[in-house]
């Protein structure tokens, strides 16, 4: 009810997440952006103005902003389907906008198709056109970027040769979503490589293979934990760095609490030339019996070194007895025909739906690969001569699994897909899934992927040892404990989250990352930095988004661009550092940092709690609560809107939130960063040899 009663400012602030997204899966948030213009537009005859809202704005800006790699869009939740086809920002939306808001890229969009949906009575854009310079704008899509609310990071390089991009995501949207939390899309020479099945073909509870496969976690590129579906939870970003030649996304999603403690993905996007890259994976996972690491690739014909077994004579990947789509693992759903009930409460594996079941044992390390096969005449059309995946996998003690399933039944998508599986079973697993995957076109360029020793072995961090075909080599890293210091292969000494060194065929140092770090050394090349700084929040000015902390840690080299974490007891959350004004300020530019809102209808003192028309969904407990002079009220707390904790102030009341300036009306703002919140300050340092 408090969501259908809102107007659209407080839906804005609301139901639309700080960053632009809407709530729901990304196929389904391009309908808000379409109604929600007209709805604006219309309302200019009246004298009010959404265009100049920045949050409005943003709604529209997430639809070139989502672009990947130049010509995908990720199809997470229901949305588009395992080739990823763009749908860019709509050319009518973007005429509607433009007399209002004369962007420089919705003016590029609008000369797309001047004409596009034109209404009868609807003013022509020509001249508004004309007043807006046609400048040469850097392509859609083909940088890093950051969703930080919807919980969705980018990694790109490359050139208009090549793009390779990387997107995980670790948000919690609650529309249309699927049991994909840390899912990760691979994007190179013009494919999907890694990729998702997106949007079901029928979405009625009575569908099965809706439930148990379609937005199953099997079906995304993540891990399943005792072959069971993920729950849901809040998302945490610890790292976005997406600066230089090594780009790294680190997060965690509470997925599968309480029975699994740790559940946590990092990336790094390595570039080797301007048009080849590869992506160091490792996904952490502690606690359960059995972890199901899942990869879904392209159209393919897929084979592995050490060489996969024959394929399974009968049944599916649940088991050989267990016959293709049987419900196995819940007698409620195997009782009744298929199709004769709802599937909704289904939490089992939906391995039934996985068949051509090959498998092989292997230690130490192991290559699958997709090699892109020739699509059949009704099949989506795509670029597929000499280009393949290879991924490189690092571990012990595992099963390497190769799979069929069925995708939707369209005409345009191939019969079946295909799924590489690693299997690690035993009591209270604790698994580091360490893969490095490697796109080509015609030739490959890694020559060989190696563990490497660490000094202490203590589990808290990964490295490998990446040999290429030109005589480099790559040592990369990634810890838990960016504190401790650990001596990789007897020669290189890293302390610090993350880290990357490229050494030439002599073993000389050609250039180095560090992130979050206090060194990297090898032989006599050492890098050294600041390392992460934990300090707290002591201001924020919210009109002109200016952030003060409390130490002097802030440094122009290696702050710009990079992101801040904002890390109180109960939630995490992230700003970009714009801009670095001294060592005490930095800016945030346009950043909303904006999480709900809304009028004070009334207060209830004894429970310090605010009586409010509007629904807050994005809103975590710790969350700083604002009147209209940007004071702090309290902490929301209890999981309860608006609930405070007013922290040693008086009981709460009304005149806590006096009306603005020439406003009548008494409102609240929640924020995810205000005085007193730890923040995190990343450091980073990057060397290259002339």
């Amino acid at each position: 009810k408090s969501q259908s009663t809102m107007g659209i400012r407080d839906a804005l602030l609301n139901m639309v997440y700080r960053d632009g997204m809407p709530l729901e899966s990304i196929g389904y948030n391009y309908g808000w952006v379409h109604s929600l213009t007209e709805v604006a537009s219309a309302l200019t005859d009246l004298g009010v103005n959404f265009f100049e809202d920045r949050r409005f704005q943003k709604l529209i800006e997430w639809n070139l902003d989502v672009v990947i790699a130049g010509e995908f869009v990720p199809p997470l939740g229901d949305s588009g389907n395992m080739f990823a086809g763009v749908r860019p920002l709509s050319p009518t939306v973007a005429r509607l906008a433009l007399p209002h808001w004369p962007d420089a890229r919705i003016a590029r969009v609008a000369r797309e198709n001047v004409g596009a949906s034109r209404d009868l009575f609807e003013e022509p854009i020509d001249e508004t056109l004309a007043r807006i310079p046609d400048q040469e704008m850097e392509p859609v899509g083909v940088k890093p970027f950051l969703f930080p609310a919807y919980g969705l990071a980018y990694l790109q390089n490359g050139n208009e040769s090549n793009r390779t991009a990387g997107a995980l995501f670790y948000g919690n949207y609650p529309g249309h979503r699927h049991y994909d939390q840390l899912n990760m899309l691979l994007f190179s020479h013009g494919n999907a490589l890694l990729t998702d099945i997106g949007y079901p073909e029928q979405t009625d509870a009575f569908n099965h293979k809706l439930f148990a496969f379609f937005t199953n976690t099997v079906a995304h590129n993540t891990v399943v934990v005792n072959a069971r579906r993920q729950g849901r939870g809040p998302g945490k970003l610890y790292a976005y760095q997406p600066a230089g030649f090594a780009q790294i996304v680190d997060a965690s999603a509470d997925a599968y609490l309480p029975k699994v403690t740790l559940y946590r993905r990092a990336n790094m996007l390595v570039e080797v030339t301007p048009t080849d890259s590869y992506v160091f994976d490792v996904f952490y996972v502690r606690g359960g019996e059995q972890h199901d690491y899942m990869a879904l690739g392209p159209p393919s014909q897929t084979s592995a070194s050490p060489a996969l077994g024959p394929v399974q004579a009968k049944g599916t990947l649940a088991g050989e007895e267990v016959p293709l789509q049987h419900f196995y693992d819940d007698e409620k759903f195997a009782a009744k025909p298929l199709g004769t009930m709802s599937y909704g409460g289904y939490q089992g594996s939906g391995f039934q739906y996985l068949f051509n079941v090959r498998r092989t044992n292997w230690e130490d390390r192991a290559v699958f690969e997709w090699r892109l096969k020739e699509p059949e005449p009704d099949d989506t059309k795509y670029p597929w001569e000499g280009r393949g995946l290879r991924a490189h996998l690092v571990g012990n003690g595992e099963e390497l699994i190769a799979a069929d399933a069925k995708p939707q039944k369209y005409k345009s998508l191939p019969e079946t897909i295909q799924f590489m599986m690693r299997r690690r079973t035993g009591e209270d697993l604790a698994s580091n899934f360490v893969t490095v995957y490697e796109p080509y076109r015609d030739h490959t360029f890694v020559k060989r992927v190696s563990a490497v020793s660490l000094e202490p072995d203590d589990g808290q961090a990964v490295a490998v040892r990446i040999e290429l075909a030109d005589g480099d080599a790559h040592y990369v890293f990634h810890s838990l404990a960016p504190e401790q210091t650990y001596e990789l292969d007897g020669r290189v000494q890293v302390t610090g989250h993350a880290a990357c060194v490229v050494v030439d065929g002599n073993g000389e140092p050609k250039k180095a990352m560090l992130l979050n770090g206090t060194e990297l050394a090898i032989g006599d090349f050492a890098l050294r930095s600041g390392g992460m700084c934990k300090t707290k929040i002591a201001s924020v000015d919210y009109e002109k988004g200016i952030i003060e902390v409390a130490d002097p840690v802030l440094r122009k080299h290696s702050c710009v661009g990079q992101v801040a974490i904002v890390a109180p007891d109960t939630f995490h959350d992230s700003v970009t550092m714009a801009g670095v004004i001294d060592e005490t300020h930095f800016s945030i530019g346009d950043e909303d940092l904006r999480v709900a809102g809304g009028p004070v209808s009334d207060i209830e003192p004894d429970n310090n709690r605010i009586v409010t028309c509007v629904s807050t969904p994005h809103v975590q407990d710790g969350m700083s609560v604002l009147n209209s002079l940007h004071e702090v009220q309290g902490r929301r707390v209890g999981g309860k809107p608006v609930t405070l904790d007013r922290e040693g102030r008086p009981a709460l009341k009304l005149d806590d939130f006096p009306a603005a300036a020439g406003s009548e009306q008494r409102r609240f703002t929640i924020v995810m960063a205000a005085p007193g919140d730890t923040i995190l300050i990343p450091s980073l340092a990057i060397v290259e040899r002339n």
